[in-house]
């Protein structure tokens, strides 16, 4: 009778332990997951920092900085265009030329059409922003480097969707 009850709590306790297994291997498990999730989709985020917008003396450093460069959209981020825009910028080229202490000039290259001509314009209030021919577009825009600093990026943010576009200097 004894040995029957013992093997009767030996099973229950390697029942316990089957169970206790699944319980930890579903929690492992989960914890698993989003530490991948985080780590895939958080990391993007974590490289791109918007900043507020630069001073006026800022804003001159900058500009020498970034002129006669070329930006390419980021197409690893989930946003690929933005309303504001009218359309999938890929390219900024950033010119030397320009009224200078106002604007840079720069040449929109969007999906599908013929280059354009804009402006690269600072306003003191918000920031830096883009026309095209003529017309003022509702966007944002800032520059930093990658937390890595391995990258300079420019944020282009949409105004009124308040999405993010994100753009590598080559």
């Amino acid at each position: 009778m004894q040995t029957i009850y013992k093997e009767h709590v030996m099973d229950k306790k390697q029942e316990e332990t089957k169970k206790m297994g699944k319980t930890q291997v579903i929690i492992l498990s989960t914890f698993a997951l989003v530490v991948t999730a985080l780590s895939v989709f958080g990391c993007y985020g974590c490289s791109y920092h918007p900043v507020t917008p630069p001073t006026r003396e800022e804003a001159l450093s900058i500009v020498e900085r970034i002129k006669g460069t070329v930006w390419e959209l980021d197409e690893a981020g989930e946003v690929k265009t933005i309303g504001e825009l009218g359309g999938k910028l890929k390219t900024i080229e950033i010119l030397s030329t320009g009224v200078e202490g106002v604007s840079l000039d720069v040449v929109l290259e969007f999906e599908g059409s013929m280059p354009k001509e804009g402006k690269l314009l600072f306003f003191e209030e918000s920031g830096f922003s883009l026309s095209e021919s003529g017309l003022l577009l509702d966007v944002t825009i800032v520059f930093s480097n990658s937390k890595d600093g391995t990258n300079e990026t420019m944020t282009l943010k949409g105004n009124e969707s308040n999405s993010y576009l994100y753009y590598l200097k080559i």
